[in-house]
């Protein structure tokens, strides 16, 4: 499956999500055109992927009052586009 993610999607998730799991996206997976990014990845590595987003949105996507943050917002876009 092929999954557009703009810069900010991408680089969230490279090097915050993916940070010490870089075997789910592979390079060679990666198309860079202009300011988007298309990744191609078969379903078990969306289900993976968007598991760990799942787990960090637990972790830093909500304020003190569970109110969903910035970092929350995208997460959640990326939970979306990582759907099957």
């Amino acid at each position: 499956m092929k999954i557009k993610l703009n810069k900010e999607q991408y680089e969230y998730l490279a090097n915050n999500v993916l940070a010490n799991d870089k075997t789910l996206l592979g390079e060679e997976n990666i198309e860079n055109q202009d300011e988007n990014y298309i990744i191609n990845v078969d379903l078990d590595k969306a289900d993976a992927i968007r598991d760990k987003c799942l787990d960090n949105q637990d972790i830093s996507g909500f304020d003190k009052n569970y109110n969903i943050t910035k970092k929350g917002k995208i997460l959640e876009e990326l939970v979306d586009l990582f759907y099957n």
